[in-house]
């Protein structure tokens, strides 16, 4: 069984003299059982896109070509007696990153915030990307809650100007696997809200940047397939569009097409909040949320109400049952004063619910999960609608061996507690119902004594026969 790694060190750099990048995630895996010393790691330079299996030999000359090609140096004193296990494996990392520091590579806790490309001015500043923002923090929370600690292998996203229009587009690469992998395009439509342009293949794929335009690069197995992503104007709305640059098979080595663009970690906002007037991003709103839970009067069942409190423009609340069931629903502030219904029946299987507060500039303050209670705390009315028969009615009561009462209104109606006009009405008393209402799976007359106009209150049809 092949156990993987706690841990997954990302190095990015660019050489200062011969302006080559450089980036690896050493996803590693080392055998559980018998300890063999043998490990996958995930290459990603522009020289060898792909996961590679070595062994403890393999690794330890990789390294000490890799610190040579960069540095110049084949000083192999400081790498000596690898052992591939998950401990050592991080020291050998650290060792090595120290000793290519002049080549300005940074782990991914400290991430470089450019990268060389060509001539491509940098956007400024601009409140659209507020929608970017708000999106992938939701989207981040959206892979935390369906994953959990699981790792999946694509999860991050980049900032690129594919139309040279000045504003960065989206790209969200996501997937458990490399079949499943996408990269997602996104931009901003005329309302500030993230719109899907397209998506291009994610699996064995790195979006590169070859003479001022977006490539995906895909190498799998000596086939390497590179597309131009572009994007154009179809019916007035910016569609994506792809063009094959070079496909190649049965290589020995990848080719090198362009400069590997910076990818982003999707819980790491830092690239897109530079992006983002700093006076908005402190905007940030906050709300305190809690879920009470309220049996039916006179029925089955139960609701539940949502109540928020704090300084925020609108939240969304998303209602997850389980990884393929939930709902997602937005509210203005108004409509949160008298608290949200976000739950109705009997079943004790309820969801768990999940508020995300947003300023006016659509800032996202932070995520606030709220359990729903089954067990309710009070009792609310669950109250009919009632109105005037068009004609009178007549008819007499029947008992049929049982005790039959009139109720009030505030019961019957409203929903309020059990009340009762009379206890025991008599058999074959003859009546007028004036009135009709619908409640607790019931229809009920409002009913008042044929010869002397007495008031009986509200009968259940079941005891009256009418003429």
């Amino acid at each position: 069984m092949w156990v993987t790694m706690n841990d997954y060190p990302t190095f990015w750099g660019v050489n200062d003299e011969t302006g080559r990048t450089l980036e690896i995630t050493f996803t590693g895996y080392y055998n559980g059982n018998n300890n063999q010393e043998i490990l996958s790691v995930r290459i990603d330079t522009p020289d060898n896109p792909v996961l590679q299996r070595m062994s403890n030999e393999e690794f330890e000359t990789y390294i000490l070509d890799l610190y040579s090609s960069y540095s110049g140096n084949n000083n192999s004193a400081d790498i000596i007696d690898v052992t591939v296990t998950e401990t050592t494996m991080k020291s050998v990392i650290t060792t090595v990153t120290k000793a290519v520091s002049t080549e300005t590579i940074t782990t991914a806790s400290e991430p470089v915030k450019t990268i060389v490309t060509t001539e491509k001015v940098k956007p400024k500043e601009s409140s659209d990307y507020l929608a970017y923002l708000a999106f992938i923090k939701a989207f981040s929370s959206e892979i935390e809650r369906e994953f959990d600690d699981m790792m999946i292998l694509y999860h991050c996203y980049y900032l690129y100007d594919i139309n040279n229009d000045g504003t960065y587009e989206l790209l969200v690469h996501i997937g458990e696997s490399e079949a499943d992998a996408a990269i997602l395009i996104y931009s901003v439509d005329e309302d500030g809200t993230p719109v899907e342009l397209g998506e291009i293949g994610g699996g064995h794929t790195r979006l590169i940047e070859k003479d001022g335009n977006l490539c995906s690069d895909l190498c799998h197995m000596g086939y390497q397939f590179v597309e131009k992503v572009t994007m154009t104007k179809d019916s007035g709305s910016w569609v994506i569009k792809k063009s094959t640059v070079s496909e190649d098979d049965n290589l020995s080595d990848y080719k090198n097409y362009g400069i590997q663009i910076k990818g982003y970690d999707i819980s790491d906002t830092s690239a897109i909040e530079e992006l983002c007037p700093k006076e908005l991003l402190e905007d940030k709103p906050h709300v305190n949320a809690y879920v009470k839970t309220y049996d039916y009067s006179g029925r089955e069942g139960f609701e539940s109400r949502l109540y928020i409190e704090g300084d925020f423009a609108y939240v969304t609340v998303e209602a997850r049952y389980n990884d393929d069931d939930f709902e997602f629903n937005e509210y203005d502030y108004d409509e949160t004063l008298d608290g949200i219904v976000v739950y109705q029946g009997s079943s004790s299987y309820v969801p768990v619910l999940y508020v995300t507060p947003y300023s006016k500039a659509s800032v996202s303050g932070d995520v606030i999960t709220c359990n729903i209670p089954v067990n309710a705390s009070e009792t609310i009315k669950t109250g009919g609608f009632s109105y005037a028969l068009n004609k009178e009615m007549k008819g007499q009561i029947n008992c049929n061996g049982e005790t039959v009462a009139g109720f009030t209104t505030d019961y019957v109606v409203n929903g309020g507690a059990v009340g009762k006009v009379r206890s025991s009405l008599g058999d074959k008393w003859h009546i007028t119902a004036k009135n009709i209402c619908y409640n607790y799976d019931v229809t009920w007359y409002e009913l008042w004594d044929f010869d002397d106009g007495d008031y009986y209150g509200w009968v259940d049809e079941n005891f009256i026969d009418f003429y």
